[in-house]
């Protein structure tokens, strides 16, 4: 199993997450033909080794995922956001076929997180960065 396999199992398997979005999970991005929101889109944006000083690299990898929470209100998007962001930094033990070793909502000037209004869809979203130390 991949980490972004254990990451969509962990997502979609959520109960908090699942009360507010049900299947309304998606990779990359949203479905024309689903139109109730709330929902999430994510991706993988890094998997790579956690490199050491002396140049070896470590048991431990780094994956940073890219999730985007979208509603109808702003409210909505931000408390979608919200528990999101709370479920992942409760993670630890297993996590799919991994063990999380460390997680983190990294906050980095323009690279995100951030939020964007989409007035002609009268869509908001919410743009977050989960990363996950694991082996």
């Amino acid at each position: 199993m991949t980490i972004a396999e254990s990451f969509y199992t962990w997502i979609t398997a959520d109960s908090s997450i699942d009360a507010l979005v049900g299947d309304r999970i998606f990779p990359d991005v949203i479905p024309p033909s689903v139109t109730d929101r709330p929902a999430l889109t994510w991706e993988l944006e890094v998997d790579n080794e956690i490199e050491l000083l002396d140049g070896t690299t470590s048991a431990t990898n780094r994956a940073e995922f890219r999730v985007n929470a979208w509603a109808f209100s702003y409210k909505a998007a931000h408390d979608l956001a919200d528990t999101v962001r709370t479920q992942w930094r409760a993670v630890s033990g297993t996590f799919g076929a991994h063990t999380a070793i460390r997680m983190r909502v990294p906050i980095r000037g323009n690279d995100g997180p951030g939020e964007e209004h989409e007035p002609n869809r009268r869509l908001y979203r919410v743009i977050m960065r989960l990363e996950i130390a694991y082996r």
